[in-house]
């Protein structure tokens, strides 16, 4: 719910995670933890890399996400070599930006995925934009997107940054900092970008405006 009935954000939908605005200032999100994929080539296929401009900026390297850096790019496609999907590709690579940056920390501010890759050093931004970075250095398009994760450890939920790779058919949530190939219903998605305009301000002063003026309660939990 949103303080004084403000209109909630424009929530974005997919097969994870679904909206339903109700009364003013009402929002129900409908979140599921994704079923594996399968490793099978062949239901990874051409059709993971749609044609046309419309994906070239999610494949393209820019200044924040340098997937065109030589060394970067030799040790995504050393990481991935035994693997023969994109799907397998991106889990490899989740893993191993987890394992990289070693020192877990806030003090970095937004660096660019190749300072990452040299100083193995950052947050949930730093493991978002390092994790593009290889993705698409393996020709899977990828996107960085923002939004709140449930911190069991403070009991709140707060400003996150994870990553998506388009792979089968459609983008699929990646998170590095938490190691997770497959994100948990925690994750709640505000908005993504390429970052082909740079890290845009709105990226983070829009979540932080609504999250000074949210309230958020958990409805149900279901297991399967």
């Amino acid at each position: 719910a949103f303080k004084g009935g403000a209109k909630p954000p424009a929530f974005p939908s997919d097969a994870r995670q679904s909206v339903k605005l109700g009364a003013a200032g009402i929002a129900a999100l409908d979140i599921i933890k994704p079923a594996p994929l399968s490793a099978s080539p062949v239901a990874a296929s051409a059709g993971d890399i749609k044609a046309g401009a419309a994906m070239k900026k999610y494949l393209d390297a820019n200044p924040h996400i340098q997937s065109d850096d030589a060394a970067l790019r030799k040790t995504a496609r050393d990481v991935t070599a035994s693997q023969k999907t994109p799907w397998e590709k991106a889990s490899a690579l989740t893993h191993w930006v987890y394992r990289r940056i070693d020192k877990k920390t806030l003090g970095v501010g937004l660096a660019t995925a190749k300072e990452v890759f040299q100083n193995p050093t950052g947050d949930c931004t730093e493991h978002s934009v390092l994790l593009a970075a290889m993705l698409r250095a393996v020709d899977v398009p990828s996107r960085v997107v923002v939004g709140l994760v449930y911190s069991p450890e403070m009991k709140v939920f707060g400003y996150h940054m994870w990553t998506e790779g388009y792979v089968q058919g459609a983008w699929r949530g990646l998170d590095a900092t938490f190691d997770e190939a497959a994100l948990d219903p925690t994750h709640i998605k505000f908005t993504d970008s390429a970052l082909d305009k740079g890290v845009e301000p709105s990226l983070i002063t829009d979540i932080l405006s609504f999250m000074q003026n949210m309230e958020m309660k958990i409805v149900k939990v279901e297991y399967e």
